[in-house]
């Protein structure tokens, strides 16, 4: 029977590089703040600076990724995304009650939690860009990814954290929360309906690229260059800085014809119809960092998420 060791052999090498992958997944904690931080953290002030740790004490869960101060300040988690909570005719999404209840559970706890600023500072809506940690110093967005209630993003050049990536893989392979359900499946670009903008994951093949001063537009259609109504903005400095290493048209119109599948916000705009006749499109994500965007050469594949360890 010798001449099957080497199968085993193989069989446990394979199995010992599995539990090494998934030990390594399983340990890849987002750093605590430590007692030190917390200590130093200072009051808020409603003039926060990039970078310090601010100490909170009075605050009130909006959803599952945003919180209010007492006043008028608002802090939005800057990393991740939970689905929306309803207003006016519009319902819930899937899971947007329980990554609210998750949140307010995780803090509510602690009679002070912590706020460190992103480099971005705000958003459109005036809402100062964070990082929360509860009273133990504990990633307050980890949390919620690990859940399955949550979407990593990256929405400045700083981009997410490698641990929040780790936390999504092993959430979507799981299963867990969102990933269960058809809301987080990849849309097709070609059958997107105009009435649903926000955050979602969209796939379309690359059938046109044209720029302005700052930024490329990449149009995503159908094989053979039908092409669908919308398009991704991305700055030319981004591309050119990161992993694809864009930095002409040249090299970018080696993308048409592969499949581009990316995560954000897609808007809905009125165009003209001589804009429309230039090729605008009316439908526009706009992207601030290259996790957001995977590019392979066939549909089909779930491959949004920066993090791919198979």
């Amino acid at each position: 029977m010798s001449w099957i060791e080497p199968g085993f052999k193989v069989i446990r090498y394979i199995g010992c590089i599995t539990l090494f992958l998934q030990a390594s997944l399983a340990s890849a904690n987002c750093p605590l703040l430590s007692d030190k931080t917390m200590a130093a953290a200072l009051s808020w002030n409603g003039i926060p600076k990039v970078g310090q740790v601010y100490k909170i004490n009075n605050w009130h869960v909006q959803d599952g990724d945003s919180i209010r101060l007492k006043g008028s300040d608002r802090l939005r988690i800057g990393l991740i995304n939970t689905p929306e909570i309803g207003h006016s005719s519009r319902p819930d999404q899937a899971f947007a009650k329980q990554a609210k209840q998750h949140l307010n559970k995780r803090l509510k706890d602690y009679p002070s939690v912590y706020v460190k600023l992103l480099p971005q500072k705000q958003d459109r809506y005036g809402r100062w860009l964070s990082q929360i940690y509860d009273g133990a110093g504990l990633s307050a967005e980890q949390g919620l990814v690990e859940q399955g209630l949550a979407y990593v993003i990256s929405m400045n050049a700083q981009g997410a954290p490698e641990c929040l990536w780790q936390s999504e893989f092993i959430a979507r392979n799981d299963g867990q929360g969102l990933w269960g359900h058809p809301s987080s499946k990849v849309v097709d670009a070609n059958y997107i309906d105009k009435n649903a903008g926000g955050f979602i994951r969209m796939e379309g093949i690359v059938t046109d690229i044209s720029d302005s001063q700052f930024d490329w537009y990449i149009g995503l259609g159908q094989r053979g260059g039908m092409r669908a109504d919308v398009a991704v903005k991305i700055s030319k400095a981004v591309l050119a800085n990161s992993r694809f290493r864009v930095s002409d048209q040249h090299e970018l119109k080696q993308w048409l014809g592969k499949s581009l599948q990316v995560r954000g916000w897609l808007a809905w705009r009125k165009i003209s119809e001589k804009q429309i006749q230039k090729g605008f499109r009316q439908g526009l994500m706009t992207l601030y960092h290259e996790d957001m965007l995977k590019l392979s050469s066939a549909l089909g594949v779930d491959t949004a998420s920066k993090f791919t360890i198979p």
